[in-house]
């Protein structure tokens, strides 16, 4: 079963999506939405957020197919002028002519409005978030170093205890100035016999080799 908070989020997200629509008719359209109004310009289009493209969508097609079903309305009363005829009068109209049109052609039709709607959206402008989502993406994959990183330290590789190195101590002085004691001296930390009839030279051959 789907997380419901990501389908509301996802719903969320959609409703700030931008579409464009268009208005057909020869009169601009005021869309008006918590006070504010959004003005689609007569045989022109407009960008607008999902949820003002739902209302768009419904005020403007009750409006056309109303207008349609009024159009309808003037037609049989001058079919009826002609045929000598008297015009129809209120209940005729709304209970007989507008019920029946309402069903067969007008705002009572879903396939009729459903075509309309179809007429009227043009198409998707933006889709919102797109570009953030795609950013995080992007930032949350791990570069080569945090990849080695994450498999080092996720190996756990104990660590088993040495002897620590023996670490050869180097003369910071040179040996060519150096006495022979001190001479001897490093000998020893090298591990290299010596004797005390070791001359200098010798000494520092030794220790050199």
């Amino acid at each position: 079963m789907a997380d419901q908070s990501l389908v509301h989020r996802e719903i969320e997200r959609r409703s700030q999506d931008v579409h464009r629509v268009s208005n057909p008719t020869d009169k601009d359209y005021q869309l008006v939405w918590d006070g504010y109004v959004d003005t689609i310009p007569a045989n022109g289009t407009l960008d607008l957020p999902t949820y003002k493209v739902d209302k768009y969508l419904r005020e403007m097609s009750d409006l056309i197919l109303l207008k349609k079903q009024d159009q309808a309305v003037i037609e049989e009363n001058k079919k009826r002028e002609k045929r000598g005829e008297a015009e129809m009068d209120k209940w005729q109209q709304q209970h007989v002519l507008e019920g029946k049109f309402a069903i067969e052609k007008g705002v009572a039709n879903p396939e009729i409005r459903i075509k309309l709607y179809k007429e009227l959206y043009i198409g998707l402008v933006k889709e919102y978030g797109v570009e953030k989502v795609e950013k995080v993406e992007r930032n949350v994959t791990p570069t080569t170093h945090e990849q080695a990183m994450k498999e080092i330290l996720g190996s756990r590789t104990p660590v088993v205890d040495s002897k620590p190195p023996i670490i050869s101590k180097t003369p910071t002085t040179p040996l060519e100035k150096m006495n022979q004691p001190q001479l001897r001296k490093v000998a020893k930390e090298k591990g290299i016999k010596t004797s005390n009839t070791d001359k200098k030279e010798e000494l520092i051959s030794k220790i050199s080799a």
